[in-house]
Formats: structure tokens, C-alpha cells, sequence
């Protein structure tokens, strides 16, 4: 699953709509392989300077400037806190994509919540100007070649498994999570490439170009696969516990 946070409920059901989240919950929406929810603006401020110490809570003369070691922030709607904290600590979620407004107070509503809820799993920015379905497929979110395409092959491979609208990760599909390079499992990266896979379908890039990026990208994985020094594991038949070889598979 991939946890999506715009900045305002509005936002978040028109991206809902175009990823195919239609499953209406509290505070989130679900299904076909996402979860969107929203910070409802600010959920997180600054704590006054009363909170460090009462006697502050009249400014006088003589007691500023007012330096602290450790600035703190407190949760403004711990509801809505809670339920993205849920979202983000979920086993199923792999990844998240940070859909609060291209800016910097985006940018800021987004870090903090991801921050207080200690969440480590890997993100992605959509930057987009615009909350139109258009414009958010033109990012690649909610296309065949991000949702149903990639869906059918997890399951046929094994790695999930469909509960009604949910999908849920198989033991095989768990464990390659946790194996797989971060910016190989990123949505993102996928929605570039089928971004620019759809320019050259429309003659506004060149095929030789592309392919060229594509070939320096895939060596550049192998590299950094081939550099690792923990042993990676090889898959063979489905269901089948790994074999482990090092260097990336070498013998």
C-alpha cells in the first residue's frame, strides 16, 4: 500500500478520486492499493514559551530574547494526528507520497507530522501546481501503468493477495519489501518514467534519449546492488524460503 497525505481533506478526495481510493473511512480514504489522508492544515505549532517555563508567559523586557536549547512542537488535532501516526505505522504501507501544497509551508506541514509520528519509511514528493485529475495523472498517479498494470503482476507473482478492495502482502511479498532498493519500490520514480514514456509516444522526446537515461539508470542500480555488502537474496520458486549469495548475487 502506498499512504498518500495532501494538506486539506478537499485535496485529498480529489486525489482519492483519481487513484481509485474510494473506500470512504474515518479520516482517510482507501483502496486500490492506496490510503489518502490529509493534515487538515497545521496539526503540529510551536509551543509557547510558557510551556518551557511559566514565568515566561508575561513577556517582559528583562527576560528576553528568549533562547531555548530545544525548540518543541505540540499537536493541534490529535485526531486527526492520530490517524495519519496509524496510517504510516500500518505493515502494509510500504511507502508514502507527500501531496501538501508545492511550497515551502507544504513542505513544513508535512516534515513535522512525518517527523512527531517517528515514521522512517521511505517518500516521495508530488509536485504539482494543480489538484486537477489531469494534472495529477499527468504525474503518473491513478494511470493503467501505475495501478492495474503493476497490481496483476504482484498478485500473479505471489507477493499480494486482493481481500475484497484491499490488498494484502504475502510472507514473499513482506520480505522483498524490506530487500528492495528504496528508490526502486518509490512511486514516483515509476510515474516519471511513465511520464516521459508517454512524451515519446507523442514525439516530444527522443526515443534515444530515453533509452539512453533508462540503460544509465539500470546500470546504476546494478552498481550500487553489486557495492552492497550484506547478501542479497535470490528468489526462486514462489513460496520458497530465499537463497542468499553475496555480492548481488555473484557466486
Amino acid at each position: 500500500m502506498i499512504l498518500i497525505i495532501a494538506e486539506k481533506p478537499s485535496q485529498g478526495a480529489d486525489i482519492a478520486a483519481v487513484v481509485g481510493a474510494s473506500e470512504k473511512c474515518a479520516g482517510y480514504r482507501s483502496g486500490n492499493g492506496y490510503l489518502v489522508s490529509w493534515c487538515m492544515g497545521h496539526l503540529l505549532r510551536l509551543a509557547d514559551p510558557d510551556y518551557y517555563n511559566p514565568a515566561l508567559k508575561q513577556w517582559r523586557l528583562d527576560t528576553l530574547p528568549i533562547i531555548l536549547e530545544q525548540m518543541e512542537y505540540l499537536v493541534v488535532n490529535k485526531r486527526q494526528f492520530g490517524i495519519l501516526k496509524c496510517l504510516m505505522d500500518r505493515k502494509d504501507v510500504a511507502s508514502l507520497i507527500c501531496a501538501t501544497d508545492a511550497g515551502r509551508e507544504g513542505e513544513h506541514i508535512f516534515r513535522t507530522v512525518y517527523q512527531a509520528a517517528g515514521c522512517r519509511k521511505p517518500w516521495q514528493r508530488l509536485w504539482i501546481s494543480s489538484l486537477t485529475p489531469e494534472a495529477i495523472r499527468g504525474k503518473g498517479l491513478g494511470t493503467a501503468a501505475t495501478r492495474a498494470a503493476i497490481i496483476d503482476a504482484l498478485v500473479s507473482e505471489g507477493y499480494v493477495t486482493r481481500d475484497k478492495k484491499k490488498l494484502i502482502p504475502t510472507e514473499r511479498g513482506s520480505r522483498l519489501i524490506d530487500l528492495v532498493l528504496p528508490e526502486l519500490r518509490s512511486p514516483a520514480v515509476t510515474a516519471e518514467w511513465e511520464l516521459r514514456l508517454g512524451r515519446v509516444e507523442r514525439g516530444e522526446e527522443s526515443p534515444e534519449v530515453f533509452m539512453d537515461d533508462l540503460k544509465q539508470a539500470v546500470s546504476q542500480t546494478v552498481r550500487t546492488v553489486k557495492s552492497m555488502k550484506s547478501p542479497m537474496p535470490v528468489f526462486t520458486q514462489r513460496g520458497t524460503t530465499p537463497k542468499y549469495a553475496k555480492n548481488g548475487g555473484k557466486k
